[in-house]
């Protein structure tokens, strides 16, 4: 059923207009809108058809939120506001999820115009307090009451790993990625690099999760890859308002997705057509020019942003493929029993089939990297500097007993989770909180130390690129893809040899600030200088793998590079969570290619510690990762 969604285009006054603009925010997203509507907004509307579920996978919804956006932010702040306001009375219960997507899209969108400059230091919320149906399968969630959640059980092999799948953190992270990177706001530089990297280091995570617990590394599922074969993994959410997969269910020929028929069929083609354009080097554009293939370009493609080259030729593969798997349960929208958690970004990575589905999006991704010609070199060295070392200590252990050098720890504690009522005002909801306790994975605080050495007369500025992996004998070409980027930060190198010290806590692929709204009032992490703090980073508390009680062996590498060559501009910096989310508002700053030195293919023949050990401004060592089995954390 599609509602009348109202957009409010006139000016009128704020009502707190002496409050400050960090407070106004979280009452755009924690307070219903107050008054009675007739008497708050005005007559002078603009009148949009919207359906009732909103999914960033759905580029037609996507086209309505980006005018949305448009008109939303053209206006003055306060009228703004208030036209947000007017936007959650109508539409903030039936369809909460665009309501948050077109609150975070305004404040991110005036944030980077210039034009709110209270935006420049405020904290937007966490997504699991704003969606807490999106995370937690709690069916009154104003409850003042504590609620212990359990993770999902079925039948399926994949179960042992629910609690890894559905971790708040990781559907956060995936959820807040796709707001700032989608069809419905300008293409961000070196977006399509960053969909093709981000999921390759999501499917390197989950594999290593996978096989610490016995279970093989995720094989493909897409046209040509069992998607003519029922589909053997079930799913069941327990998720208000979604809808569970029973196992062995079939890909029909077509999908209902929101009104819009999806043939299965043009999966098909346009995997054809991006298969012969990898073969020939070349996109073909819509005004028929030929566009050279870069992992940028190719990523826009797939992910089918507004980057995309040619959508008649290559289609809307991923986002299709998404809502096709998440209607399985009714692909003719017939029963209205709900839809799968596939079509929507802050659930999607619960469901097993995700990574399957992932695999096979990667799999032209890595067509592209294999048909890349090895780095020799002069792509590699580093001229006056060589890494001496590499190690790992771990400080604030349980026991004494426990070694601390090169040995890491990880546990599973009992997450608490906060929430309010969002029908009551601000003030009377934090009195009245709701606590969730949920099973998490964390790791016991540890350092990366390393050695170098410059043989020159001058300072250099280098970048460390730190990587993780599994030992394994495999050659190196069948394992690049399971190398984890761990850390990359920059340091100047004096002559002589100097040691840097890194934390986990500093690491440029996680986030390190928790934004929930307690926490944000209470100002706590106040201090961001980067102007609006949007959290989209890996969650740190799986920026390790789980590893097992007895232990398993883990290759720790890094690679010096010269900062000065490869940065952009030479003011620019790295910063937290910039390596799978990019900078709003600005450029990459890293010009390598993401996952350097693994993008490219290796030799079948050269194994890790070959490659390790000829690259003398790169080091490595064996770390041992231990999953301590009765850990307690609590204070």
């Amino acid at each position: 059923m599609l509602r009348v969604l109202v957009i409010f285009l006139v000016g009128f006054t704020c009502i707190r207009s002496k409050e400050s603009d960090q407070i106004t925010v979280l009452r755009s997203f924690f307070e219903p809108s107050q008054g009675n509507t007739n008497d708050n907004c005005p007559s002078n509307v603009v009148i949009i058809r919207f359906a009732d579920y909103f999914s960033v996978f759905n580029e037609k919804k996507l086209k309505i939120a980006r005018n949305l956006l448009n008109n939303l932010v053209k206006l003055p702040n306060e009228d703004m506001m208030r036209s947000l306001a007017c936007l959650k009375k109508y539409h903030g219960k039936n369809n909460p999820s665009l309501v948050d997507f077109i609150l975070r899209g305004c404040f991110i969108k005036k944030s980077l115009m210039k034009e709110f400059p209270g935006l420049t230091e405020i904290t937007l919320p966490n997504s699991y307090q704003t969606l807490p149906h999106y995370f937690f399968s709690v069916e009154n969630m104003s409850l003042n009451e504590s609620v212990s959640i359990p993770t999902s059980t079925n039948e399926n092999p994949d179960s042992i790993l629910a609690w890894w799948r559905e971790d708040t953190g990781l559907g956060e992270h995936h959820c807040n990625w796709h707001y700032l990177n989608n069809y419905a706001l300008p293409v961000k530089h070196r977006e399509g690099d960053l969909f093709a990297y981000m999921h390759l280091q999501m499917l390197a995570r989950y594999d290593m999760e996978r096989i610490a617990l016995g279970l093989p590394r995720v094989l493909p599922f897409g046209p040509g890859f069992g998607w003519d074969k029922p589909l053997s993994a079930g799913y069941n959410p327990k998720l208000k308002g979604f809808s569970f997969r029973p196992r062995n269910m079939q890909i029909g020929p077509r999908t209902i997705f929101q009104g819009e028929v999806i043939d299965t069929d043009r999966l098909t083609r346009n995997k054809h057509n991006l298969l012969n354009a990898l073969a020939r080097g070349y996109l073909e554009h819509t005004n028929g020019s030929l566009v050279k293939i870069t992992m940028d370009v190719l990523g826009n493609t797939i992910e089918a942003n507004k980057g995309n080259i040619n959508q008649d030729l290559y289609g809307n593969i991923h986002n299709d493929g998404h809502n096709i798997i998440g209607s399985l349960p009714d692909p003719y929208m017939i029963y209205d029993v709900g839809i799968g958690v596939m079509t929507h970004a802050a659930t999607a990575p619960r469901d097993p089939v995700f990574f399957n589905w992932h695999k096979f999006i990667d799999h032209f991704f890595d067509i592209f990297r294999r048909s890349q010609e090895p780095y020799d070199s002069n792509d590699l060295y580093l001229k006056e500097i060589e890494v001496k070392s590499i190690g790992t200590i771990s400080y604030d252990l349980p026991s004494a007993t426990l070694k601390r050098s090169n040995r890491l720890y990880t546990f599973m504690e009992r997450g608490k989770y906060t929430f309010y009522d969002l029908t009551l005002p601000l003030e009377e909801s934090q009195k009245k909180p709701t606590y969730i306790y949920k099973d998490q994975l964390n790791h016991v605080p540890y350092k990366i130390n390393i050695t170098v050495n410059n043989s020159g007369d001058e300072d250099k500025q280098v970048v460390f690129r730190v990587f993780m992996a599994l030992q394994t004998d495999e050659p190196l070409e069948s394992w690049r893809d399971m190398f984890i980027e761990l850390d990359k930060f920059v340091g100047t190198v004096p002559p002589g040899t100097t040691s840097f010290t890194r934390s986990d806590r500093q690491s440029s692929v996680a986030e390190q600030t928790h934004t929930t709204m307690d926490e944000i009032l209470r100002n706590k992490n106040h201090d961001n200088n980067h102007g609006l703090l949007i959290k989209c980073g890996w969650p740190n508390r799986l920026l390790l793998p789980r590893s097992t009680t007895r232990g398993m062996y883990f290759d720790f590498y890094v690679i010096a590079t010269d900062w000065e060559k490869d940065r952009l501009h030479p003011e620019m910096e790295l910063q937290d969570g910039a390596s799978y989310c990019g900078i709003e508002g600005t450029k990459f700053a890293d010009s390598r290619p993401m996952g350097f030195p693994f993008d490219r293919k290796f030799e079948d023949s050269v194994t890790f510690s070959d490659f390790a050990n000829i690259v003398p401004n790169s080091a490595s060592t064996t770390v041992k990762i231990k999953f301590l089995e009765n850990f307690d954390n609590s204070d």
